[in-house]
């Protein structure tokens, strides 16, 4: 083959690839059906339903980074500003608190 070839890949949305350029796990991919191919559940390690409180932190946290939020300061402040309180203190979201709710909630 000339160097730069182009291949379809099989399945339901073929793509074009360069030849001459490595791929890993080619070969595995091209054997596998396309009832066999991967595909990642974006909650596939969700083991419940989230909680109404979950969801609120969720948002908020969204927010504060669509707003430029990146250090951890400016998200507690955020959080402090626009909820949802901490359930771990009386409200308030410290840097200790947020870090063991994050443990929690990602077990």
């Amino acid at each position: 083959m000339p160097i730069g070839f182009m291949a379809t890949t099989p399945g339901p949305y073929p793509r074009r690839m360069r030849l001459d350029r490595p791929y890993k796990k080619l070969a595995q991919v091209n054997e596998m059906s396309t009832t066999q191919l991967p595909y990642v559940e974006p909650h596939q390690a969700r083991k419940r339903p989230n909680t109404q409180f979950e969801e609120l932190l969720g948002d908020s946290i969204e927010r504060a980074f669509g707003n430029g939020v990146t250090e951890l300061p400016d998200l507690l402040a955020h959080l402090n500003r626009a909820g949802p309180p901490c359930p771990l203190t009386s409200g308030e979201w410290t840097p200790e608190a947020y870090k063991n709710l994050m443990a929690r909630l990602g077990e």
